[in-house]
């Protein structure tokens, strides 16, 4: 076992990282877009608690507040899905350029490290496709 790969090890270590690379930045701009529609939820349920609109319906605020809290729920939990996703990611990663620089096998544990972040982000869309469809539903009640 050598602890200096060659130049060509390096390359082909670099070239097998690229693609869960691209998966981390993907990971990274979706969690981005999460926690952007989670603040603008959180702010919207905020200006419903804080300044009720005079001669509103009761019944159509507290609708209002529960639909923004099942949603902010649910932005949550995508987010805590994709952040997972992104660590799962990171790991094989990890894994991959430290057995790959100590020239070991790797390939027992990075299919699981990917399948792991697979369905953590598949997850993660899942919970906002359902926030998208509460969103959308909201649209109706205008």
């Amino acid at each position: 076992m050598t602890f200096i790969p060659s130049p060509q090890g390096l390359s082909e270590i670099f070239r097998e990282a690229s693609a869960p690379a691209f998966l981390l930045a993907g990971v990274a701009a979706f969690v981005s877009v999460l926690m952007n529609r989670l603040g603008a939820t959180i702010d919207r349920l905020r200006k419903v608690v804080q300044e009720p609109v005079s001669g509103a319906d009761p019944v159509r605020v507290e609708r209002e507040v529960q639909h923004l809290k099942r949603r902010a729920v649910l932005l949550h939990q995508a987010t805590l899905l994709a952040l997972l996703a992104a660590l799962a990611t990171t790991f094989l990663l990890m894994v991959m350029v430290v057995t790959g620089y100590f020239g070991l096998r790797h390939a027992f544990g990075a299919p699981f490290l990917f399948a792991a972040a697979s369905v953590l982000l598949s997850l993660a869309l899942f919970r906002f496709a359902q926030e998208i469809r509460i969103a959308l539903g909201e649209i109706d009640q205008i």
